[in-house]
């Protein structure tokens, strides 16, 4: 997932997918989801009438397309029309000397698409990581217990720049506090042992 557009403090994320002769565009702001299905005939069709002056063929516009949706290099503009339904996606780009643009319609999905697409993959990568947290500390624990015990045997550290001091977890994980972007500095920090947030990978 890309991050595309920002609103104030509202970010818009997109993902891209290609399947046979269709492709699929979803964007989210982690709040809803919005998506447009379109084959490559309608893709083409849609590119030349919104680019009447560029003469091109046809394996150059998909090409083009598909590097304008994955680059971060596009003049990109999202609106949501008042109802929440649908969203405007605007893609600008510079094409020689000529401005090429890209304007797609994405309509609103119910709260089981969003379940799937958005809440699912958000929650599995969230245990994931505190799977390999977990694994992480326990071998840093391991190996701080394998050095406690050299010492105790009489070994020595040499080089003084390396030696660390033991993990303390709770205070690993105090340092591990962080807070959501843009949310208001009187509401509560999340902690890393009980909540992690991160978009979900990929959209859609």
């Amino acid at each position: 997932m890309n991050l595309i557009y920002r609103d104030g403090s509202e970010n818009f994320y997109m993902r891209k997918e290609v399947e046979g002769n269709q492709i699929t565009v979803c964007v989210t702001n982690l709040k809803s989801l919005w998506r447009s299905r379109m084959t490559q005939d309608d893709i083409l069709g849609l590119f030349r009438r919104q680019n009447p002056l560029l003469q091109a063929k046809s394996e150059w516009i998909m090409t083009y397309v598909h590097s304008c949706l994955d680059s971060k290099e596009s003049s990109t503009c999202v609106k949501v029309d008042d109802t929440n339904k649908t969203l405007s996606l605007n893609l600008v780009n510079q094409a020689s000397e000529v401005k090429v643009k890209l304007h797609l319609i994405l309509h609103i999905q119910d709260d089981q698409e969003f379940f799937r697409e958005v809440t699912n993959p958000l929650v599995a990568v969230v245990i994931q990581l505190m799977d390999q947290r977990s694994k992480l500390l326990a071998l840093v624990k391991s190996k701080d217990l394998e050095l406690r015990e050299y010492k105790l045997e009489g070994a020595e550290i040499t080089r003084k720049n390396v030696e660390t001091s033991d993990v303390m977890e709770k205070e690993f994980l105090n340092e591990s506090l962080f807070r959501i972007p843009g949310q208001d500095s009187d509401q509560p920090t999340l902690h890393g042992a009980e909540s992690e947030s991160r978009p979900f990978t990929n959209i859609c």
